[in-house]
C-alpha cells in the first residue's frame, strides 16, 4: 500500500502501528466470528493531534540548538500549522477503498471505510470481511522507499494464531503496543522519552472477540456475555502487558 504524504487516515494507521508520536490516542480492535470460523473485523481509531503541538514545537527548538521547553507561541504556532495542513485534505472514499483492498490477502473485504475530522481530531473506521479468521495475520500494511516514513509492513492484527486443538480452539495474540519503538527513538535525543510519556498518557487500546462457541478460559479483563474484552493503557503496556488468550469449545 502507497502511503501517499497526505493521507492521513494511513499516518494513523502507522501511528497504531508503532510510531513513537501521540495524542490522545484510542484505537478498537474487533472480531466476530462465526462457527465456520468465517466472520468481519473492525479497526476503530481516533487520534487527537492537539497534544503533538507541543511535542512538534519542543522537536523544532532543539533541532534549531535552542534549549528550553518551547513558548505558548511556538505552540500554538505548531498547532496552527498542523490545522492548515490537515484543513486540506479531501477525504476520497474510493481512493482509500482501492489502497486497502490492494493489500488485503485472499479471501478478505473490504466492507466499509470511513474517516472524519473535528479540530485537530480524527477518527478512522475500517470493517473488514474475511472467509477464514487465520486470514487476518496475513493482512499488511506497506510503505514505500519513496514516502517520508520508514520502509516497514506491519500488520494490524499482530501475530494473532488460531490453534485448533481437536475439541478445542485456541486464539492468542500479542497487545499492539505503538510503545515499542520509543525506547530506541529517545536514545537518539536526550529528553524525548519524557515527551513520548506526555504524548501517550491518554492512550487507549482495546482488542475483544466475539464468538459462539463456549468459553473454556481466558486471560479477557472484561467479559459480556459473548464477547471478551483485552484494554490496555500506558501503564500496563509500559510494565508488558500479558497478550491476548481464548480458549473455546467447538
Amino acid at each position: 500500500m502507497r502511503l501517499a504524504r497526505n493521507a492521513r487516515w494511513r499516518l494513523a494507521l502507522i501511528l497504531v502501528l508503532a510510531l513513537p508520536l501521540g495524542g490522545c490516542m484510542q484505537f478498537e480492535y474487533g472480531i466476530v466470528l462465526e462457527r465456520d470460523l468465517s466472520g468481519t473485523a473492525n479497526i476503530d481509531m481516533t487520534l487527537d493531534f492537539d497534544r503533538i503541538a507541543y511535542t512538534m514545537a519542543t522537536l523544532e527548538k532543539s533541532f534549531s540548538g535552542i534549549e528550553g521547553a518551547p513558548t505558548e507561541e511556538e505552540i500554538a504556532a505548531a498547532r496552527q500549522e498542523m490545522m492548515d495542513e490537515m484543513g486540506e485534505e479531501e477525504f476520497d472514499e474510493a481512493e482509500l477503498r482501492r489502497e486497502i483492498e490492494g493489500d488485503l490477502p485472499e479471501g478478505m473485504e473490504l466492507l466499509d471505510v470511513q474517516q472524519s475530522w473535528e479540530d485537530l481530531k480524527m477518527n478512522v473506521k475500517v470493517d473488514l470481511g474475511f472467509e477464514n479468521v487465520t486470514q487476518l495475520n496475513q493482512m499488511a500494511i506497506s510503505r514505500d522507499e519513496d514516502e517520508e516514513l520508514p520502509v516497514s509492513e506491519q500488520r494490524p492484527f499482530g501475530d494473532l494464531e488460531i490453534i485448533d486443538e481437536g475439541g478445542t480452539l485456541l486464539i492468542r495474540n500479542e497487545p499492539v503496543n505503538p510503545l515499542d519503538e520509543t525506547e530506541e527513538a529517545s536514545e537518539m535525543m536526550p529528553g524525548l522519552e519524557a515527551m513520548f510519556d506526555s504524548a501517550f498518557a491518554d492512550l487507549r487500546i482495546v482488542f475483544k472477540i466475539t464468538a459462539p462457541f463456549d468459553i473454556v478460559e481466558h486471560n479477557a479483563t472484561r467479559r459480556d456475555g459473548k464477547t471478551l474484552y483485552w484494554e490496555y493503557g500506558l501503564e500496563s503496556l509500559e510494565k508488558g502487558a500479558e497478550g491476548i488468550m481464548v480458549r473455546y469449545r467447538k
